[in-house]
């Protein structure tokens, strides 16, 4: 059996790394039902990706009290982990990731994600919970392993499994009755539940690539007097710097290259750091007795874009010449320094984002709640990252409680905010911090 607590939902950054190292001190036979470790797979092949894609499909597919026992009903696959793992998984994107697992998967909601443990790589694939009323899942395309020897082993597309202990297998029909039951036990309204927007809008951000090439220009001429077109010995000599000319100016393009990449996902930072657009709601129990495991869902159309505060991205340092005595890099460079007034990102366990190709589900899970009992709830902001295109979006909601068949449902319409907002209004481009 593992070491570690498997008797509550692990979400946060730092709850992942601890899964990672107590798989590392793991034996070989310590796999449990919720999670399981590879020490290595290749995502551009084929084979390995369906192996991913059934593993998601079985833990779906596992009844929802069973499945509560062990992490609250998440689901974990690590790769490049493990008690005999001599290496860690390349970084991969959910770009990368997503449309391969999409040809295979349709209807579990998972994320990946890469955690660094020392200087490795793990890539973890996190599966949420199942629930009453969900779908039975099943493979979505045909897929035929060939195995060196010749022998062929045929997943064909409608195929349903099931992990059960350590292994994902094929449905036997008690497990078909057990999934059957689960899609009818939500087809009861959860009546006594009920759902009130006190604030909801979307906030309309320029975050278009012609944007993000002018942010770059423009902190590309904040740091060009420091570029010296010197020859190198002359340079080092008159500024006592360690490094010659050009060894600082690829650290200056390096530092262009990253704030191209992770700017986007800074301005939502910023504005979830600053409650800029945050979206509102006041959950109720209606009824006359206690609701328990209280869960609100957003689904957005996938235009819309999310920060989730579990992962925060941090801007690189303002590149600075280094002095022969303090050959060191500069302190990365946190949004928080920018939000006056701002509300920390403490990691929070009870908030999921999941994105695929056509949607971002947005999922909170509130808790309990006592006969009339209200709350109020915020979500991060809802932001359209396109210089125009659309006025308003769509967005079906959902509120369920575990102790309640069904679930409320329901549509409402988020109208974007006028003239968009700039990335240079958000985060003006920054200077070095020493001349």
């Amino acid at each position: 059996m593992l070491d570690i607590d498997l008797s509550f939902p692990r979400r946060t950054l730092d709850e992942f790394v601890d899964l990672v190292r107590a798989v590392d001190a793991a034996a070989v036979d310590d796999e449990v039902e919720a999670v399981e470790w590879k020490d290595t797979l290749d995502l551009t092949k084929l084979e390995h990706v369906v192996k991913i894609s059934r593993w998601i499909i079985g833990v779906a597919n596992r009844s929802p009290r069973a499945a509560a026992d062990q992490c609250g009903g998440l689901a974990f696959l690590l790769i490049g982990a493990g008690p005999t793992v001599t290496a860690g998984m390349r970084s991969w994107d959910d770009s990368q990731i997503r449309p391969k697992i999409d040809q295979y998967v349709r209807g579990p909601r998972w994320t990946a994600h890469n955690i660094s443990v020392g200087d490795r790589n793990v890539l973890m694939f996190v599966v949420e919970p199942p629930a009453d009323g969900d779908r039975i899942h099943c493979l979505q395309k045909e897929f035929t392993f060939i195995a060196p020897n010749g022998d062929r082993r045929v997943h064909r597309a409608g195929e349903i499994v099931v992990r059960v202990g350590t292994s994902t297998r094929p449905a036997a029909p008690a497990d078909l009755a057990m999934l059957q039951d689960r899609l009818l036990a939500g087809d009861r309204p959860a009546a006594d539940l009920a759902l009130q927007f006190t604030h909801l809008h979307v906030q309309h951000v320029d975050a278009s690539p012609d944007e993000i090439d002018r942010w770059v220009e423009a902190q590309a001429l904040l740091i060009a007097p420091a570029r010296r077109p010197l020859p190198e010995p002359l340079y080092s000599v008159l500024t006592d710097f360690g490094e010659n000319a050009g060894e600082y100016n690829a650290r200056v393009d390096e530092f262009l290259t990253e704030s191209r990449r992770r700017i986007r996902g800074a301005a939502l930072e910023w504005m979830t750091i600053r409650g800029v657009g945050a979206v509102q709601i006041t959950v109720a129990n209606t009824s006359d007795h206690t609701a328990k495991g209280v869960r609100l869902a957003l689904l957005c159309p996938p235009q819309l874009e999310v920060f989730d505060p579990t992962f925060e991205p941090v801007m690189p340092p303002v590149p600075e010449p280094q002095a022969k005595d303090q050959l060191v890099r500069a302190p990365s460079f946190h949004l928080s320094h920018l939000a006056h007034q701002a509300r920390p990102l403490a990691p929070d366990r009870g908030l999921s984002i999941i994105r695929s190709s056509s949607s971002v589900e947005i999922i909170r899970r509130i808790g309990k709640l006592h006969p009339h009992q209200h709350v109020e709830v915020e979500l991060p902001p809802l932001i359209y990252g396109q210089p125009s295109g659309h006025t308003s979006f769509n967005i079906d909601w959902s509120v369920s409680a575990t102790n309640r068949k069904g679930r409320v449902t329901g549509r409402v319409t988020a109208p974007v905010t006028g003239r968009p907002m700039s990335l240079r209004d958000l985060l003006p481009p920054r200077r070095q911090q020493r001349s």
